[in-house]
């Protein structure tokens, strides 16, 4: 793998590069900005396959340079691990809403290292192996490879705090149990969404998970959301507290608003995708498990609740009735 690692301090770019290479990534390039690391960026000679970022540089922070970053089509995927010390993992929330896929901890701990290369390098060769295969297949509007089977999940960067599975996963880890049980998770169904896989390409079934995701971020209409496309039509989403959440004004409202895609499902002779908001779910107060096992329980509620409840069904009868 080619690596880029951007920092504000000679002796750690010297430290880093020196780890890497006991691990066998000796192919490592460092610069001290982010203005630099851009420039970088934008040399089509140049492509990395993984970033490390510095949370703390002057100018232009690590968090500011990863959505720089996620703006070059060439670098939308790449895997992006954020550099921190401890007292700075307030700006960890900020840095995976931005792009990241993960971070470590100065000082840094060979072991830990080692970890988070492993993942990133199994990811990285299956992005090489689904691009090779969807090489001939169509791309979507948001310029990705389309997945290859219907449980996969979907990363789609340009669709504001909407992280890839990988990522979400990651985030949840780093929080701890006490903060995990501060947080609640819900999960969202795109109930037809087989219909789509079977009868559109991986092209448009993208296409309408990007739709989806959006009409969900307006419906929900706050900063406390983090969210990401599991796979399967199901969207899992986790938020701080309750914040007022009501799943079946949520399922009526969404669906409410993907009406105004209707005419170009109906060009293509396709139902509009039918949304289903799940029940909150929380981690047991005693729980002791792997954070991530909350997505799971999110999961679960969605699955449970009926696909058209009382207030939809009012709601579809009155946008007939406007009609």
């Amino acid at each position: 793998m080619q690596i880029l690692v951007v920092d504000d301090e000679p002796i750690f770019l010297r430290l880093l590069t020196a780890q890497l290479e006991t691990l066998g990534y000796c192919d490592v390039n460092t610069v001290g900005s982010g203005r630099e690391a851009l420039s970088r960026l934008q040399t089509p000679t140049d492509t990395y396959d993984l970033i490390m970022l510095d949370i703390r540089m002057p100018e232009m922070d690590g968090v500011t340079l990863c959505r720089h970053i996620r703006t070059i089509p060439a670098y939308r995927e790449t895997p992006i691990i954020m550099v921190t010390a401890m007292s700075d993992k307030s700006y960890i929330d900020d840095a995976f809403a931005a792009g990241a896929l993960d971070y470590i901890t100065k000082p840094l701990d060979r072991v830990e290292l080692k970890a988070r290369l492993g993942i990133v390098l199994r990811l990285h060769m299956q992005q090489k192996a689904t691009a090779a295969a969807a090489a001939n297949a169509s791309l979507s509007s948001y310029s990705i490879a389309p997945p290859l089977e219907f449980d996969d999940p979907i990363a789609l960067l340009n669709v504001d705090r909407l992280l890839s599975a990988t990522a979400l996963e990651n985030y949840l880890l780093t929080l701890g149990l006490g903060r995990m049980h501060g947080l609640r998770a819900f999960a969202v169904s795109i109930k037809n969404a087989d219909q789509f896989f079977m009868a559109g390409t991986p092209g448009s079934f993208v296409d309408m998970i990007g739709d989806v995701a959006t009409v969900v971020q307006d419906c929900l209409k706050t900063e406390d959301v983090m969210m990401s496309y599991s796979g399967g039509g199901i969207f899992v989403c986790i938020l701080r507290g309750e914040h007022g959440y009501d799943a079946e004004l949520l399922t009526a409202t969404a669906n409410f608003s993907m009406s105004d895609f209707e005419p170009i499902y109906s060009d293509a002779n396709m139902s509009l995708p039918d949304i289903q908001f799940g029940n909150l779910a929380r981690m047991p107060s005693l729980s002791f498990g792997r954070p991530t096992r909350l997505l799971q329980l999110a999961k679960m509620q969605v699955n449970a609740v009926e696909t058209y409840s009382p207030l939809k069904r009012r709601l579809n009868r009155r946008r007939i009735g406007d009609l």
